[in-house]
């Protein structure tokens, strides 16, 4: 009887250390991540905590002590150098963190809210001096919460998902321009560090921005925008991208214009893990419009397909590393080794194919309606591996090495209007041959002999 009353104790006992167990897991995951941020930049301003029984809450304010040593931080995730003036961004901004989560160990998640509380130094000087109403607006508009991302951690298996706080806001400036700011309904969900996630897609029901000043208006809107990105590894990924509608208005300036997109799609992936390695990419719209002084223009049903296979995978990651390694610089070293990464992947063959370069119809002025154009190529770098030697000698020796076919079917109003823009591209009509209204070219280069539908090119 007492074994079984002890038994009971220590289930009873171990029951009412769980959330207390789970209390320090969670708080030293929370500790680990903050101290290995703090090796990049930022510092810890202040950390409050409230617990109970069966939750914590927790309180936290950072800042950058160190703006460079964090921007470079981030620039490992990035594909592109950081412009110069995110320095100056970021310098003198307070993040403040809200965390919560329950004590209880199988309770995995834990929701987090991020938000900055200060603008940058430089701004608040600039606004101190120049509009000081509207520094104190921006002030409270921070204080409040106002751009906040709300994040919900799954600390075991590393899923989140989230939203930004949608914002509503309207200002008169101190000089009379009024601006309207409307962020709605933004989504998100990823798996991976926070920074640098594995998978991440996002959604994005509008974004509207409206500036007037006197007589002159700013209209920029962005509706129905969804993304998606899946990285296995840098030469194994898949991202894409669709936006329906943005349009962006300016009147009453000198260079007044309207640019309308709509329907726009972008997909690109890069597959590493057979024995070569394939590179897709898709661009498409349903429609553009340009309206200026000097062009009133509207392309309709725009699509752009291309892709590389066949590529010697071991060259191909060892380029991509070299891009990466080198996207800071600007080196002679540099750039020599970025050149022979190039020579050594062309060196082991690969293909190159546009599947479809096409636009269904250009029209001008809102009256004049032109047939567009359908291309389909194709090029093939033979394996050489005294290609390297070749370019060095002559670069007209890589001729050999290279097959080009291409189709080129033009609308005949359309390539009028092109050679009024380019008057050179008249000169070879006559290797053209007419199909159905359309001017067809059927290109072929071999043995670095370049033919147009069967006629010899001079």
């Amino acid at each position: 009887m007492k074994k079984s009353i002890i038994a009971v104790a220590a289930i009873i006992l171990l029951a009412a250390l769980l959330p207390i167990l789970g209390n320090s897991f969670i708080k030293q995951t929370i500790n680990d991540r903050i101290t290995e941020l703090k090796t990049f930049g930022l510092e810890t301003i202040k950390d409050e905590t409230k617990s109970s029984y069966l939750s914590t809450s927790r309180h936290i304010e950072v800042t950058l002590k160190d703006p460079q040593k964090f921007v470079a931080y981030l620039n490992t995730f990035a594909d592109q150098q950081p412009p110069a003036y995110i320095n100056a961004m970021v310098n003198g901004v307070v993040l403040g963190v809200d965390i919560e989560y329950s004590n209880l160990p199988f309770a995995k998640a834990f929701e987090v809210n991020l938000y900055p509380l200060t603008l940058p130094n430089d701004v608040r000087a600039s606004l101190s001096q120049n509009d000081p109403k509207f520094l104190t607006f921006l002030k409270n508009f921070l204080v409040s919460k106002g751009i906040m991302w709300h994040i919900s951690y799954n600390s075991f298996s590393s899923n989140f998902d989230g939203y930004i706080k949608d914002i509503n806001q309207k200002y008169t400036l101190k000089d009379g321009t009024k601006i309207d700011l409307r962020l709605i309904k933004a989504l998100f969900k990823g798996n991976g560090t926070l920074v640098a996630p594995n998978m991440f897609s996002s959604t994005l029901k509008a974004f509207h921005l409206n500036v007037i000043q006197k007589e002159q208006t700013f209209y920029f809107t962005l509706e129905k925008f969804a993304s998606s990105a899946d990285f296995d590894s840098e030469s194994t990924y898949v991202s894409e991208m669709n936006v329906a509608n943005v349009d962006m208005i300016l009147q009453g300036t000198a260079n007044d214009s309207e640019v309308h997109l709509k329907d726009l799609k972008v997909y690109v992936s890069s597959d590493a893990q057979g024995k070569n390695a394939d590179l897709n990419s898709h661009t498409s719209f349903d429609s553009f419009s340009i309206v200026s002084k000097s062009l009133n223009a509207l392309l309709t049903k725009f699509k752009f397909d291309i892709t590389a296979n066949n590529l010697d995978k071991e060259k191909y990651k060892a380029l991509r590393k070299l891009l990466s390694n080198n996207k800071n610089q600007q080196s002679l070293i540099a750039n020599k080794e970025l050149q022979q990464g190039i020579v050594d992947l062309i060196s082991n063959g690969f293909v190159v194919k546009m599947t479809q370069f096409s636009l269904d119809d250009l029209t001008l002025d809102k009256q004049t309606k032109l047939n567009g154009f359908d291309i389909t190529s194709e090029i093939r770098f033979a394996k050489d591996k005294n290609l390297a030697q070749k370019i060095k000698l002559s670069p007209l020796m890589v001729g050999s090495d290279i097959e080009f076919t291409s189709k080129i079917s033009i609308a005949n109003k359309f390539y009028s209007f092109l050679t009024r823009m380019s008057p050179m591209l008249g000169t070879i009509k006559s290797y053209a041959k007419e199909e159905k209204g359309n001017l067809v070219f059927d290109i072929k280069l071999k043995d670095s002999k370049a033919t147009v539908n069967g006629k010899t090119l001079n």
